[in-house]
């Protein structure tokens, strides 16, 4: 296809004010993205777009069931109010920290 970019998996984004770190859940513009290295504000950054990621969240979600990122806080959680759904955890809390595993696609 002549027209073809790339799979979209992984995008070379600007980081926001304050920087990003690595691991961090956060919305550029509307595109959910968790941040694969740690970047300074304004410098390029690679955002991971899909994939299985273990994150910190204070819901306790079922497997299967919608995940939203708070745009507020950055935080991966089952409340659909004031965040942007990016996927669906792929399992409950699964150790001490509270984490949880979740598979983000941008829908």
């Amino acid at each position: 296809m002549k027209n073809y970019i790339q799979d979209g998996k992984a995008l070379t984004l600007t980081a926001p004010s304050g920087g990003v770190t690595s691991g961090d859940t956060l919305v550029i513009g509307v595109v959910p993205v968790v941040v694969h290295e740690s970047a300074i504000e304004g410098a390029e950054f690679v955002g991971l777009t899909c994939g299985v990621f273990n994150v910190p969240t204070a819901s306790t979600p079922s497997e299967g069931s919608v995940a939203y990122l708070t745009t507020a806080t950055g935080a991966i959680t089952t409340t659909a109010s004031g965040g942007v759904k990016v996927g669906a955890f792929v399992s409950a809390k699964v150790d001490g920290n509270a984490d949880v595993w979740f598979t983000g696609q941008v829908v």
